[in-house]
């Protein structure tokens, strides 16, 4: 090959040409990946499970609460938010309700929610809970445990079966195909499981 090179400026120009194609089929194939991964399409944790804490303080606008049925449901919906940024931007509480109402139609009722915030500060999240008039129970992460035990970096958002087994990753409030994906698992698995 060192003799072609030295000798023949068209063998140059092929293996020229050969490294430019390997190197756009390579870009592009990066890029498709990034960005399947940063629109939350790309399943990473595909076949893994989400461990939760041996405690959980639940709570609610209107109590502190224990609430053993959600842990248990046979479909899940698990929202972990960290404390980086607008902790009330991000959770956008409204937006989950109006999805909440379209998931627990699509699953018969038989769906719950496990919203894990990880937050120091308390106080700022049951106002933000109150400001919103959001009752539905949340578990309030103020160790950190969500996130040791399963190795976050930021928020996650999960569908899950029963064993906590990962059926989709993604945020249903991102995009509207997300939702759709997100209603279109939570039918299939009650047609399948009920």
């Amino acid at each position: 090959m060192m003799v072609c090179l030295q000798q023949n400026k068209s063998c140059k120009m092929k293996l020229f040409k050969i490294i430019g194609v390997l190197w756009l089929i390579l870009s592009l194939t990066s890029c498709t990946i990034n960005n399947k991964k940063s629109h939350g399409f790309f399943d990473r944790h595909a076949h893994e499970y989400i461990i939760l804490p041996k405690s959980n303080r639940f709570i609610s606008i209107s109590k502190d609460t224990i609430v053993p049925n959600l842990l248990k449901a046979k479909i899940k919906i698990f929202i972990y938010v960290d404390s980086s940024g607008c902790t009330g931007c991000k959770l956008q509480l409204d937006s989950w309700e109006f999805f909440m109402s379209d998931a627990m139609k699509a699953s018969k009722g038989e769906i719950a929610f496990l919203f894990y915030f990880q937050s120091h500060n308390i106080q700022e999240l049951e106002y933000l809970l109150k400001n919103e008039d959001f009752d539905y129970p949340v578990c309030v992460d103020s160790k950190n445990e969500i996130e040791k035990l399963n190795d976050f970096h930021s928020d996650c958002f999960y569908l899950l079966n029963k064993d906590n087994k990962i059926i989709l990753e993604g945020n249903p409030l991102q995009t509207m195909n997300m939702r759709k994906k997100y209603i279109s698992k939570i039918v299939q698995y009650v047609n399948e499981n009920y």
